[in-house]
């Protein structure tokens, strides 16, 4: 019984941790692109590309949770 719990425990954590990892990726690589300095401009370059990534990724996973959720509404509501 406690084995099960455990596991349902790491489950649920492994669930949130990924989007919420892209989410902090792409609040540090936005944060880092804003403060180096216009001189540094591939730096600038990698950080923007960055954070374009990250925010891509996050947004698709946003969009089809969402998704998802829609439909399961519209599935449960036409039972």
């Amino acid at each position: 019984m406690l084995g099960v719990k455990i596991i349902d425990i790491l489950g649920e954590l492994l669930l949130a941790a990924v989007p919420l990892a892209i989410l902090v990726g792409f609040i540090i690589s936005f944060v880092r692109y804003k403060k180096c300095p216009p001189e540094k401009t591939q730096e600038r370059k990698q950080y923007k590309l960055a954070a374009k990534f990250y925010g891509t990724v996050f947004g698709v996973m946003f969009l089809s949770a969402a998704v998802l959720i829609i439909f399961l509404v519209a599935a449960v509501a036409y039972m």
